[in-house]
């Protein structure tokens, strides 16, 4: 077990004492989380699979919810007006959803929940085009595969997706 403490903003590591997060500057009284780290060049604490399981659940849980009131509101308008309105746009919420919340706040409902956190390779926040490629393209290629692109986390070393391997991603424990 070893001591770590972690920016409460940002969830990079910091120094002992420091008073401010070398990563996002943001003033410190360092979060002591004791904890066997896999990788001890990381200032980083992954986020684990099952976290981020149950954080993706919660996520679909808020979709449907969305999804379910915007289906009985269209579906009300539509008698109102007799307009025969297709659902398909319905099909793109979860990717409006999922890619707003990460490029506007770097997390979903369902990640803060759990205090996680989408950063760049770099410790940032991720910039527009990695969270399009990351919740788009990278999370439709991770589910087509049986969704082997979202289990392969489990497995990683990192605790890495495909969809963050595809963007240059990583989740991270961060404060809520």
């Amino acid at each position: 077990m070893t001591e770590a403490h972690y920016c409460g903003s940002c969830g990079f590591r910091t120094a002992v004492g420091s008073g401010y997060c070398g990563a996002c500057g943001a003033s410190q009284t360092p979060q002591v989380i004791t904890a066997t780290i896999a990788d001890k060049t990381s200032p980083f604490l992954y986020a684990t699979f099952g976290s981020r399981l149950v954080a993706g659940i919660i996520d679909w849980v808020v979709i449907w919810i969305v999804t379910i009131a915007l289906a009985i509101g269209v579906t009300s308008a539509e008698a109102a007006t007799e307009v025969d309105y297709p659902g398909y746009p319905f099909l793109l919420l979860p990717f409006a959803y999922h890619f707003i919340a990460t490029a506007v706040w770097g997390r979903t409902f369902g990640k803060s929940v759990f205090g996680l956190c989408v950063i760049s390779e770099a410790g940032t926040k991720p910039r527009i085009r990695q969270a399009f490629i990351r919740e788009t393209i990278g999370k439709l290629v991770s589910t087509i595969v049986l969704y082997i692109g979202f289990i392969w986390a489990a497995f990683d070393r990192d605790n890495m997706t495909w969809h963050d391997h595809m963007a240059g991603t990583r989740v991270v424990y961060a404060a809520r």
